[in-house]
């Protein structure tokens, strides 16, 4: 079975405690509630003792290898042996293992299978890891966990439904949110969860009335934005400048040198310069995300530049390129972040002279 992490509770409270739970994915603040909302309702329900595995990848060659054969150094005889032992201090145990990295590997795999397959009814397995990729998705140990067990995947947030899930967290603590209030919060956290839940949490304690206007929000929340050189990125490839813009006066403001965020800029550029020659060239475009490595949405972005781009305007902005490096190296006169910023907006599809 498959669920949100905001289903989660109605369901424990409806269904119970299921044999197993596998919280996945890469948002911090869904996947650390869920956990904690699994420990306390098993506590609640008599589960009084917990064994905790802690499963690390092995070798570096692994930590590019999700599926490595060795399964992450961790012996998963241990998780045999936990689950076959009898709790010294009540009837039923809690079984916890944190996986580093985001499949368990062969023997991992097994073990899995092999609990999924032959559970004891009184213990209750625990896992979670970062988000899994779509071939661990079809995977037998997967599939195993997903029939037996409940399986919560904690996804980010998309902007258009950031509002949403603010308007809704303030219910849960007995208040509403004016739609204007929500829609500035939202703005001010970009995406950050955790960032989101500590100005609701400031909001609720320091507001007395049940309902939370837009000038409340604009007297108490702060700009808990962390603008990230890659998300920059990526939101000037999609062609969505304004945010581009509001995260570049970001980088600055947080004191990122105008050097550092060039760097990255043009790792991704070279990078797209080489993905659009080769469908230029006639290579298969399916065929060279595979190889470059750009899966998921951001697919959709570089197809987009295709359409966008042409070999000229390919090659002015290697042109432009060079001018910002000499910019912000002092070997020519001009604003070094006015030049960023212009950059930004040839690629993500301006046309400048």
């Amino acid at each position: 079975m498959r669920l949100s992490p905001e289903q989660l509770s109605d369901h424990l409270r409806k269904k119970g405690l299921a044999p197993l739970y596998y919280v996945m994915g890469d948002e911090e603040l869904q996947s650390l509630e869920s956990l904690d909302l699994i420990r306390d309702y098993a506590r609640k329900q008599g589960v009084g003792e917990r064994t905790l595995f802690i499963v690390e990848k092995n070798s570096a060659a692994e930590a590019e290898d999700e599926a490595a054969e060795s399964g992450g150094g961790f012996d998963w005889n241990k998780l045999r042996q936990a689950a076959a032992s009898r709790s010294l201090f009540s009837q039923r145990q809690l079984i916890e293992a944190r996986m580093r990295h985001a499949a368990p590997g062969a023997n991992g795999a097994a073990a899995l299978i092999e609990y999924a397959n032959h559970h004891a009814a009184e213990n209750i397995l625990l896992l979670s890891s970062p988000k899994i990729d779509q071939r661990s998705r079809t995977s037998k140990w997967y599939q195993a966990l997903e029939r037996v067990g409940v399986v919560i995947e904690a996804k980010p947030i998309k902007a258009p439904q950031l509002p949403a899930w603010i308007t809704r967290r303030f219910a849960g603590n007995n208040k509403t949110i004016d739609p204007d209030a929500a829609a500035l919060l939202a703005q001010r956290v970009e995406g950050n969860l955790l960032a989101a839940k500590q100005e609701i949490d400031k909001l609720c304690l320091l507001i007395d009335a049940p309902r939370i206007t837009l000038q409340d929000a604009m007297r108490t929340v702060t700009d808990s934005a962390r603008f990230d050189v890659f998300d920059l990125i990526e939101s000037a490839c999609a062609g969505d400048l304004e945010r581009a813009r509001r995260m570049l006066l970001g980088l600055r403001n947080e004191g990122v040198e105008a050097i550092a965020v060039f760097g990255a800029l043009m790792w991704e550029c070279r990078r797209i310069q080489r993905f659009c020659h080769g469908v230029w060239g006639g290579a298969a475009t399916e065929s060279l995300l595979r190889e470059h490595r750009i899966w998921g949405a951001r697919q959709a972005v570089y197809k987009r530049l295709l359409r966008r781009w042409n070999v000229g305007e390919a090659a002015r902005l290697l042109l432009h390129a060079g001018r910002v490096d000499r910019v912000i190296k002092g070997a020519a006169t001009a604003d070094r972040w006015q030049e960023l910023e212009t950059f930004l907006f040839r690629l993500g599809g301006v046309r400048l002279a």
